[in-house]
């Protein structure tokens, strides 16, 4: 018996069908996915330039004035290329300042979504295949992936797919990885079985057991997914209750933690997540990372992307440094670029959450601009809304 039964039988969510033009309703969600994926992408190319700033210690405020400066050059469009632009910054045809370049974080999602959509299910085959031809086919990218997860790309491919789940298994001396990867590319599973909670957890557990065998690895896809579930479902102008959505993390993630593993370690983040939320008041952004984390792992990010959500949509929460903006999105961007870190995978899963719930109309389209295959992005978004017989050439 799977450990999720309680935590829907509460929950009437509609079944999935095919999609009318004329349904408001479903107008609004197909602005969420698309929200969702483009907020992904945003935070991963803006998160880029402030990847692996690990270290950012209290009273010193030269980061957060590079993030300030940096912020500022994109919402204004005076970006300059060169060195002063920061990492994955290139010139590009479309734009005349050029653009920022996605990471592993956006490869691997684009093509869990477009394995979806193609499939109409998960394949895990189609998945594994999918990402080792993105990885070989895409020099690029090559140095934005970690070691594990190349090692587990070649072994696919020498044994032709045969054997999906054996490669991370054996990693780490069999214990599996408890990294941050599967959580990354998760959300569109969450957007294929918006309708279907148990199918989604379901889902997520299988894609990610493919890279990350180990139990927190896992956990954190899950939670991860149940905030993005969350975010589809909010309405967007309604003021986010913070405490409320970690309270209903907790209460699901008890229980699957619980049954997966034993150990608690995202649960106990969640924890210390609700307690900053409400005992900081002012709350200084460096106390996140130094609490939450800001690292590669499963249990140092995934709460702390939420975190960072969370904040952004709390306009009466006095948080220190923070420009004054009215806009839920670019807040959000700016607190996950002010965690450090590993900075795209931290931007892009916070930026999902506040796309997911937002839309995309609350994405400025200047940032947007700046950011690669946007385009692309939108165009597999929307064929999520489309009904079963619709056929994307991806």
């Amino acid at each position: 018996m799977p450990p999720w039964p309680s935590i829907i039988e509460s929950m009437e969510i509609p079944r999935r069908r095919a999609i009318s033009p004329r349904d408001d309703r479903e107008t609004v969600y197909v602005d969420k996915y698309i929200g969702c994926l483009l907020g992904g992408l945003v935070g991963d190319c803006m998160g880029a330039p402030f990847d692996s700033n690990f270290d950012h210690p209290e009273g010193d405020d030269s980061f957060d004035k590079d993030v300030h400066t940096f912020l500022h050059n994109i919402r204004t469009n005076s970006v300059l290329p060169g060195p002063s632009a920061g990492r994955n910054h290139r010139a590009s045809k479309g734009c005349p300042r050029g653009q920022y370049c996605y990471t592993d974080v956006t490869a691997t999602t684009m093509e869990l979504a477009k394995s979806l959509l193609c499939k109409g299910r998960f394949d895990a085959r189609d998945v594994a295949t999918r990402l080792t031809e993105q990885y070989f086919g895409n020099e690029q990218l090559d140095k934005e992936y970690g070691d594990a997860v190349r090692d587990i790309f070649r072994k696919w491919k020498q044994n032709r797919y045969q054997d999906i789940y054996g490669p991370a298994n054996e990693q780490f001396g069999g214990m599996g990885s408890f990294g941050s990867g599967a959580a990354m590319r998760a959300a569109p599973v969450a957007i294929l079985y918006k309708d279907d909670l148990d199918r989604m957890i379901e889902t997520t557990i299988l894609q990610a057991k493919m890279t990350h065998a180990h139990p927190t690895g896992i956990c954190a896809a899950v939670l991860f997914n149940l905030a993005v579930w969350h975010a589809l479902h909010a309405e967007p102008d309604v003021p986010l209750n913070g405490t409320t959505l970690l309270d209903t993390l907790i209460g699901k993630m008890e229980a699957i933690e619980e049954e997966l593993d034993g150990f608690r370690p995202l649960t106990y983040k969640l924890h210390a997540a609700r307690k900053l939320l409400l005992d900081s008041d002012p709350l200084n952004p460096s106390t996140i990372p130094k609490v939450l984390g800001n690292d590669m792992t499963a249990q140092g990010s995934v709460v702390t992307s939420i975190m960072c959500y969370i904040l952004g949509e709390q306009f009466g929460k006095d948080i220190q440094v923070i420009k004054k903006t009215d806009n839920a999105f670019v807040r959000t961007l700016e607190l996950a670029l002010l965690c450090g870190g590993d900075a795209d995978t931290l931007a892009a899963m916070a930026c999902s959450l506040s796309g997911a719930k937002r839309g995309s109309k609350a994405i400025p389209a200047v940032i947007l601009r700046q950011c690669q295959s946007a385009g692309t992005i939108t165009k597999i978004a929307e064929a999520f809304a489309a009904d079963s017989n619709f056929k994307l050439d991806l």
